[in-house]
């Protein structure tokens, strides 16, 4: 998509980002190492490919941001802010991506790691956040605390909302073309470092500052619960060199516009550090989505990776943007033609 950074009034959202030229090369350069005919109706920004006696079309999503929230269109509409790839059919949803326990549910049935949940009127027994049972991009999160942390927090417990085991790490996104994994961010979470001398909320302040649509007063609720989870308040001065992270939400990186205009694929990376785990996630997806379409479709699991390698599976959804990176493996795929993408034995990957 369109140098992908989400216009949020709470907060500056960098995913993974494809530029629209990206895809456009992507594409080609499959169709010409294929022999393949690829046309582009600028009516509806369908795709047409042909190759190899088959041919698909191939519809476009967007990005669209209405009253502070994303979500996806399929036409050009005027306030569309970002593209988001092509895929071979049209939008398509099941249970498994749109309910969080639902999807930890089958996972850990396949066994997988999943964090643990309780009831949002439970005490749980570990640090916690609180989530929506059905949602997108971190709408109506709470936390993290920890367990006795609750009443200070005032955290509340609406219907639909569950607690869900808090792990530190890395986020991690994870995109996938049928079951085989096609790209992969790892986003470390933002920090400050403390100096000795400044209070911890002119040090938040001062890392936001040119973090477009940012502001410590718009995520004011999550970062204090972030640092109270870390043992400070806003009146803290932080020993120095002490760093203390901020969020932990994907994509909320707080970079400036201009440092985060491409993200490059860390897919080998995170095999090596992960093994079989990746494979393991994609194939039980596979099966999972199954169950309502044979066919293959793009999809993503969002995760954390603590510090011992481990990823921890949080939830899957079946209409992700799909980055450049993946087309290799969808085309080639589709049209039976051989592919150029990694494969996991290039990288000796084996069980942690």
């Amino acid at each position: 998509m369109a140098a992908f950074h989400i216009p949020f009034p709470e907060a500056v959202c960098l995913m993974a980002m494809s530029t629209l030229l990206d895809h456009f090369r992507a594409v080609r350069a499959w169709a010409e190492k294929h022999s393949a005919d690829a046309t582009l109706d600028m009516k509806t920004f369908e795709v047409e490919i042909r190759c190899a006696n088959r041919y698909f079309t191939f519809y476009p999503q967007f990005s669209i941001v209405q009253q502070g929230q994303l979500g996806y269109v399929r036409q050009l509409m005027p306030a569309a802010s970002g593209f988001c790839g092509w895929r071979p059919y049209r939008e398509y949803k099941t249970p498994l991506t749109t309910d969080k326990l639902l999807f930890k549910s089958y996972f850990a049935s396949q066994g997988l790691r999943v964090p643990a949940t309780w009831p949002a009127d439970r005490q749980p027994p570990l640090p916690y956040i609180q989530k929506r049972q059905v949602g997108s991009f971190g709408e109506g999160m709470c936390g993290p605390a920890l367990p006795s942390q609750l009443e200070r927090l005032g955290m509340p417990t609406p219907s639909g909302c569950f607690a869900e085991q808090f792990i530190e790490g890395s986020s991690v996104k994870v995109w996938l073309w049928g079951a085989r994994p096609v790209c992969a961010d790892i986003q470390g979470w933002p920090t400050v470092a403390g100096d000795g001398i400044s209070r911890i909320e002119t040090l938040i302040a001062q890392r936001l500052h040119g973090a477009e649509g940012s502001s410590f007063g718009a995520d004011r609720a999550l970062m204090l619960a972030c640092i109270r989870f870390q043992g400070l308040d806003t009146d803290s001065i932080p020993e120095p060199g002490r760093s203390i992270w901020i969020d932990f939400r994907y994509g909320r990186s707080f970079r400036s516009p201009s440092a985060s205009r491409n993200t490059p694929n860390r897919l080998p990376e995170l095999r090596q550090r992960c093994g079989s785990q990746l494979l393991d996630a994609g194939a039980a997806v596979a099966r999972g989505l199954q169950q309502s379409t044979l066919a293959p479709v793009v999809s993503s699991i969002d995760a954390v990776l603590d510090g011992e390698g481990r990823l921890w599976w949080l939830e899957l959804n079946s209409n992700p943007l799909f980055p450049h990176h993946g087309y290799d493996t969808m085309l080639s795929e589709l049209f039976d033609r051989p592919t150029t993408s990694i494969s996991p034995s290039e990288h000796g990957a084996t069980p942690p």
